[in-house]
């Protein structure tokens, strides 16, 4: 068809809208108002300035043929450019797919190795279309023709619109649904719109057509909404804004708020915008940041501040926080301190958050000093190591310590029990105590993988004390409510307990009571089954906070513990001291067995034996020791 003829139903409408939007998005992109900074962005930034510049192209071209028909080279240049230009936008998109798709590095080299022959290929063709007459070239006439429905260039489109479409569908496990399927509908959509308008009007919509995937993987994947209260970006951009500050090497400091409303909800919008408004009035180049649901970091990059940057923090935190709390009363935690490269993204800083909150009363302020910094960097050894012995899952992982306390029985006097107590030993730390990482296994949902390694090492144990012939009725371990709600909790138990060959009796299992167990008869369930094997209950920390007697009575227990609180209880209270016959009478009229831990001295030892007691507990015996020691302890007596 001649080329007059196709532009004559062509409109610079369509490209000069994708110029403009191209233009807005590069605007928003490095204003970095909504988007996080990754290398798939950067493939966006290079694919949105190839998009404009074919669309200026084929401007050029379609005036060319109205206004200056005769200059050949002109027509032909820009014609090709765009054409050529659109194929790298492609080369760029698929580009961008394999990388979403994680593939293998075989299956990943041939996509890409496919992606460039097409845009190469199809470049090529479109080159030396003035030769093969397949596409733009000049008849024997001196006029300008351009195959339309089979050319190069749609081909190329073709193909690489099949190639996305057979990888998103190939490979969708590899790709979260939402995105696939976002995906195939924005694809099919182009081609709806190069098949039906795009006929109509030569090329008018071809270009807007490349946006389409760039604008739905933009908003999918990288758009990192604010809240509209505070000007807060979320998680993600948090994690951009530590990486890149760790690169620079710039001192940033982060002021850390956590504030703690009923039922989760939302910062009130005077006090948001009283917080917009400070740290954009005060603070140079300050970013805030929103982490979970009402965690607040604020960076502040410690160079040419409007004033003095200290001084503005310690306003914020000695003078501005507290009059907004006497105005909202809402309980909050601060926590002043710099950004340290071990801090990498969002996962070191919600551990040394938690740390934090362990160390700080509510409506109190921390600021770090160089010894808590090691601590915090510490912490985050600690959530690091854990989070490897988790997912790992070796039972017989050396940096899991298992500690025994023997346990003495009053009956017979011997020390026929023990409780199995956790410790860890991580490299560049040293040994560590649970008081320092039980809680941070719990946040991050690691202490059920490390109760089965502890489970693994005390039938290891117990096997071993049988093979020396040494009388050990049980060892406890402790699991926690959580770690019972667990679907196949029962099986993984009994199943490391079978594989260990050790009576299903000589292991008892230790849990807590409290007021927010969750699903109550599901825990009473997972009791039954096992009690069916033989395994011995507990309840521990009898004694401490709340205890719904009801339920502990349901539960099927066999040994109450009672917690060392109780026996302080008595020395500074003689009125407890009845409280405390009066427990044991009554578990004991209900055939519970009594233990007291804690027992430091000859008076708590007496008091306990005179309330009953079964078994005793505590540092009067034993201090707690490693668990190859236990038979040398029972040995000697």
């Amino acid at each position: 068809m001649l080329i007059q003829e196709c532009v004559a139903r062509y409109s610079i409408v369509g490209d000069i809208t994708a110029m403009l939007i191209s233009v807005v998005l590069m605007i928003i992109i490095y204003s970095n108002l909504s988007f996080s900074e990754d290398y798939g962005l950067k493939l966006h930034k290079r694919a949105i300035i190839l998009v404009f510049l074919a669309s200026y192209f084929n401007i050029i071209y379609s005036q060319l043929v109205k206004f200056a028909p005769d200059y050949g080279v002109g027509i032909y240049l820009s014609r090709e450019l765009y054409h050529i230009l659109l194929n790298f936008v492609f080369l760029i998109f698929a580009n961008y797919v394999r990388r979403l798709l994680a593939l293998t590095k075989e299956k990943d080299r041939k996509i890409c190795w496919i992606s460039w022959v097409a845009t190469i290929g199809g470049s090529v063709l479109n080159l030396i279309s003035p030769i093969t007459h397949w596409g733009l070239y000049k008849a024997d006439n001196g006029m300008w023709y351009e195959t339309l429905k089979l050319s190069p260039f749609v081909v190329t489109y073709v193909f690489f619109i099949v190639l996305l479409a057979v990888a998103l569908i190939y490979f969708k496990t590899r790709l979260i649904a939402q995105v696939r399927l976002c995906l195939c509908l924005v694809e099919g959509l182009c081609m709806f719109i190069m098949m039906v308008p795009n006929s109509f009007y030569r090329g008018t919509f071809t270009t807007i057509t490349f946006f389409f995937p760039m604008l739905a993987l933009l908003i999918m994947i990288h758009s990192l909404p604010y809240e509209l209260e505070t000007g807060a970006r979320y998680g993600l951009a948090l994690n951009h804004y530590l990486a890149k500050t760790n690169h620079r090497g710039k001192k940033t400091m982060l002021l850390v708020l956590k504030l703690y409303m009923e039922n989760d909800e939302k910062i009130p919008q005077e006090l948001g915008h009283v917080m917009y408004t400070f740290y954009r009035g005060s603070l140079n180049r300050a970013s805030l940041f929103r982490l979970g649901r009402n965690t607040y970091i604020l960076g502040v990059p410690d160079e040419a501040p409007k004033r003095d940057t200290m001084e503005c923090v310690r306003e914020l935190i000695e003078q501005q926080f507290p009059k907004q709390y006497a105005r909202f009363q809402i309980p909050y935690r601060i926590m002043l301190m710099e950004c340290k490269d071990f801090i990498q993204g969002t996962n070191e800083l919600e551990g040394v958050i938690a740390y934090f909150e362990t160390k700080v009363a509510r409506n109190k302020t921390l600021i770090c000093d160089d010894e808590m910094m090691i601590k915090l960097r510490n912490v985050n050894v600690i959530i690091n190591q854990l989070r490897m012995i988790h997912n790992n899952l070796d039972l017989n992982d050396e940096r899991v310590l298992c500690y025994v306390q023997p346990v003495k029985n009053v009956v017979t006097g011997e020390f026929d029990t023990a409780e199995a107590l956790m410790r860890l030993k991580l490299p560049g730390i040293g040994m560590i105590y649970p008081d320092r990482f039980i809680p941070l296994a719990e946040q991050y949902g690691y202490i059920h993988s490390l109760g089965l390694i502890m489970l693994n090492k005390v039938c290891r144990l117990i096997r071993e004390l049988e093979e020396k012939k040494i009388k050990m009725e049980r060892v406890s371990i402790n699991f926690t409510m959580r770690d019972l709600q667990k679907e196949h909790f029962v099986e993984e138990v009994i199943g490391i307990i079978a594989q260990n060959h050790v009576p299903f009796d000589k292991i008892a299992i230790e849990i807590t009571e409290s007021q927010t167990a969750m699903d109550f008869e599901v825990t009473m369930d997972r009791i039954d089954q096992l009690r069916e094997y033989g395994i011995v209950f507990y309840l521990d920390d009898f004694g401490t906070g709340y205890t719904n007697f009801e339920r502990v009575l349901r539960m099927n227990l066999d040994i109450v513990k009672f917690d060392r609180t109780l026996l302080l209880s008595v020395k500074e209270d003689k009125n407890n001291s009845f409280i405390l016959h009066h427990f044991a009478e009554a578990f004991e009229q209900l055939d519970y067995k009594i233990l007291f831990e804690g027992i430091e001295t000859d008076d708590q030892e007496q008091i306990c034996r005179n309330a009953h007691a079964d078994y005793l507990q505590g540092y009067m015996y034993s201090k707690p020791m490693p668990s190859d020691k236990l038979a040398e302890f029972i040995l000697g007596g």
